[in-house]
């Protein structure tokens, strides 16, 4: 399930990026600086390089855990977080608080806060964070998706079906104004399969599983095999405590 759970991040923060880069807030450059700050605190690189610089492999090979995953359709690679420190992460949402003090639009700063709260099982406070990104993202199905499995793993299920349902509005609509061939296309594609297990509807997740499995290349087919095999618990595992950290896109 590692690798599920490392690939199903990868595909939510490419679309989480795409979006960003349509965003037309301009950061500060302070809290770029700090957001940059909280990363380096809790991993080295970061999980998303976009700088397409393939030297960065050699710089994590000392760190014996890692190695990267390439993406289908997309120029970026993904490596696993290096450490499992609390104090750090502790300290890397204090940076990223500041961060959003100076520019509380700034919503890879509240991407990364969000991942750092559920790594830490603070998930009332990943809630709020996560509300502030719907706010400011209000057309992602993914971080509808992700606050409605905040909100089952703390109990509350009534709650977490309204957000599953509304992110599989949101993905409906997004794919409906797609080209198949775009880039996105399947990633989307996979993140509603996954909402449709959230919502008890397997079977129908299957069959879009099997759909991209049947026509996926050779050397990507065990992504989609891995979430055929895969449960609504294993899902909910991936905020349990591992979550989403991204470089700033500048």
């Amino acid at each position: 399930m590692k690798k599920l759970t490392f690939l199903f991040f990868a595909l939510y923060l490419i679309q989480s990026l795409t979006a960003c880069s349509r965003h037309k807030h301009k950061y500060n450059p302070q809290a770029i600086k700090l957001n940059d700050s909280a990363i380096a605190l809790t991993v080295d690189p970061p999980m998303i390089s976009n700088k397409g610089d393939t030297s960065t492999i050699s710089k994590i090979a000392k760190h014996g855990n890692s190695g990267p995953l390439t993406i289908p359709s997309a120029s970026d690679t993904v490596w696993c977080p290096m450490y499992n420190d609390s104090v750090l992460y502790e300290k890397a949402v204090g940076l990223l608080n500041k961060a959003l003090q100076i520019d509380s639009n700034y919503l890879i700063a509240y991407f990364n806060k969000f991942g750092f709260q559920c790594h830490l099982t603070k998930y009332k406070d990943a809630l709020a964070t996560g509300k502030q990104i719907i706010r400011l993202n209000p057309n992602d199905g993914t971080i509808q998706y992700l606050v409605g499995m905040v909100f089952e793993i703390r109990g509350d299920s009534a709650s977490a079906k309204g957000y599953y349902e509304s992110a599989l509005v949101l993905y409906d609509k997004k794919l409906a104004s797609m080209d198949i061939d775009d880039k996105h296309y399947k990633s989307i594609k996979a993140s509603k399969a996954m909402d449709l297990i959230m919502l008890g509807r397997t079977k129908e997740a299957h069959e879009i599983f099997q759909e991209l499995y049947d026509a996926a290349d050779e050397k990507y087919k065990w992504e989609y095999k891995e979430y055929l095999a895969s449960t609504r618990s294993d899902f909910l595992n991936v905020l349990k405590p591992q979550g989403p950290v991204v470089e700033n896109v500048r």
